[in-house]
């Protein structure tokens, strides 16, 4: 995670136009593994949330760098959605390997599995439902091409199909990089393309948890883990035939 001190703390606030003077106090939020993120209370009253990645020593993947903006883009759509919650975007620093700073407003709650008790049955399945919902809302949006709008792993496609594939060789070529072991694997074939698409996605999520392990110097607790939920699984799927 970032280690962001209160001079980069105060410039991210200062780009959004927010004056010491004007902090009621902030607390560092916990739960990422890459941004450092603050709870920021303005003496108004007003809570805001800003993040701030990594500074520019820190080793990224090519799919992180700009990510930020890409983030803020995301909240800036998704909000033209009828019914759809997302953060208002204050200011945004995007710009260079790491970035600078994302400030938004906060949106209370908590996170579903922080919920107690958890909801179960009918409540769950509306919940489910209500959340189906507003995912196919944001699924309305659409662009001028498929891939990370920061073009990090490369320009955007004209398919989905060869955006993925970018993602994939960056996300490989990383691994060669720092340099990372992975598994070995054979052709991974499927019966129904629901399936198909489910298993790479999940390839490439275990893909990137795998590889970032090594430039944010992972502990030993946390390499343990990863190598069972995350490389073995990992290594099944390329092994399906």
């Amino acid at each position: 995670m970032a280690d962001a001190g209160p001079a980069r703390l105060a410039a991210a606030l200062a780009g959004a136009g927010i004056s010491g003077d004007l902090v009621a106090g902030s607390r560092r939020l916990t739960g990422g593994t890459f941004n450092a993120v603050h709870l920021v209370t303005l003496a108004a009253g007003t809570r805001l949330v800003v993040k701030i990645p990594p500074g520019p020593d820190t080793p990224l993947l090519r799919y992180e760098q700009g990510i930020l903006g890409t983030e803020a883009l995301f909240y800036q759509l998704a909000g033209q959605c009828r019914e759809v919650t997302v953060p208002s975007v204050i200011a945004v620093e995007a710009t260079g390997a790491a970035g600078g700073y994302l400030v938004m407003t906060q949106c209370p709650g908590s996170p579903w599995p922080e919920v107690a008790p958890k909801p179960s049955g009918a409540e769950r399945d509306q919940l489910r439902a209500a959340l189906g919902a507003l995912v196919a809302r944001v699924h309305t949006i659409t662009g001028s091409g498929f891939g990370y709008p920061s073009e990090s792993v490369g320009p955007l496609r004209e398919t989905w199909r060869a955006a993925f594939l970018d993602m994939v060789d960056a996300v490989l070529a990383d691994a060669g990089t720092y340099p990372v072991t992975l598994p070995a694997g054979g052709t991974v074939t499927f019966d129904f393309a629901a399936r198909r698409r489910l298993s790479l996605y999940r390839t490439y999520l275990n893909l990137i948890m795998w590889v970032e392990a090594v430039p944010r110097q992972a502990s030993r607790e946390r390499v343990d883990w990863l190598h069972g939920r995350v490389f073995q699984p990992l290594a099944a799927a390329l092994d399906e035939e």
